[in-house]
């Protein structure tokens, strides 16, 4: 039973010296980086947030871009077929050739017009984005569609931290509860 007492007072003092020093490792780091072990993560934690809100606001600006570029070369073509549709065919028979005539500018020309005249040099058809496709069927998503893709960029979007990490505190009282 002495026995029994005493290294059971030996364990309540040594117990009671690790929890001295551990409170003094606290007030010291406390003191050299300002934070608590809590307070740090929580800093980490809520930096880890806000690049992820960073990374997700960059990759809708990019979608969008994407998709206004994809927009805008279409509205080209569209522009170019638009303006051929201003020109009207006349047969000359005096040369015994057609012609054409634009309605607005009375501008004549014995080459047919063709789509390429209106469009800038070098103009390709653009690929379609890769946000704009339904990755089952491989078809063009619809407008409402392709701009919910935009707004939904991430599928963990939410504000919770989904990093994997507790802080210490949340380990130890998951690690008690468990025991």
């Amino acid at each position: 039973k002495i026995r029994r007492d005493y290294i059971s007072s030996e364990v309540d003092r040594r117990r009671m010296l690790a929890e001295e020093t551990n409170r003094k490792m606290k007030t010291i780091r406390h003191n050299w980086l300002g934070m608590s072990v809590d307070e740090a993560f929580r800093e980490w934690r809520t930096a880890i947030r806000r690049a992820k809100r960073g990374k997700r606001r960059d990759m809708k600006a990019k979608m969008r871009t994407e998709r206004l570029k994809y927009e805008s070369e279409l509205a080209l073509k569209e522009y170019a077929k638009r303006q051929l549709l201003l020109w009207d065919e006349y047969w000359d028979e005096y040369n015994d050739a057609p012609y054409w005539i634009n309605r607005h500018t009375d501008e004549s020309t014995y080459e047919e017009p063709r789509l390429e005249r209106f469009l800038p040099e070098g103009w390709s058809m653009p690929d379609l984005p890769s946000h704009m496709v339904d990755r089952e069927t491989g078809n063009m998503l619809s407008r409402p569609e392709v701009r919910e893709a935009e707004m939904d960029t991430d599928e963990s979007s939410s504000e919770e931290d989904d990093s994997g990490y507790e802080s210490p505190n949340d380990a130890a009282n998951s690690m008690a509860a468990s025991r």
